[in-house]
């Protein structure tokens, strides 16, 4: 059972994300979010049932207790493709700018980045250089949301 605190910080990140992702979109039938424990395994399956069963594509943020701290540490896309999910794990935001919206970029070996329209995940083939910056831009602005 996810406590009183659990569900603060669940929410704080869920909203700021939001927000990040799409700035001022809101989101419409067929793109929903949600936030939980990492996932293991069973959840994969559980997730992606609810996916393919409501019609939604879904970027799941995952928590774990580290350090005495609730802290987000997986944002996982479940995306409907005819009548299966794909499903990719450990997605980072990336950000150019705070002006656009972020966009998320999947680990190595997985082709391509995912930007968030307001009723789907689209998957896009390029690639932002300097990554790595792109990505410490995106956690900043979570980090100044979230205070």
């Amino acid at each position: 059972m996810i406590t009183e605190t659990e569900s603060k910080v669940a929410t704080a990140h869920l909203v700021a994300i939001q927000k990040i992702l799409l700035k001022d979109i809101i989101p419409e039938q067929g793109l929903a979010f949600s936030a939980g424990y990492k996932s293991e395994a069973t959840d994969i399956f559980e997730i992606g049932g609810i996916a393919h069963s409501s019609q939604h594509d879904i970027v799941h943020l995952g928590f774990e207790w580290i350090d005495s701290e609730f802290r987000l540490t997986e944002i996982s896309l479940y995306i409907r493709q005819g009548r299966g999910i794909l499903h990719i794990p450990n997605c980072r935001l990336y950000s150019g700018s705070k002006a656009d919206p972020a966009i998320l970029v999947p680990p190595l070996g997985t082709s391509g980045t995912f930007t968030l329209a307001a009723d789907q995940i689209i998957q896009r083939s390029e690639v932002p250089e300097h990554i790595h910056d792109g990505v410490n831009l995106a956690n900043r602005w979570l980090d100044s949301l979230l205070k």
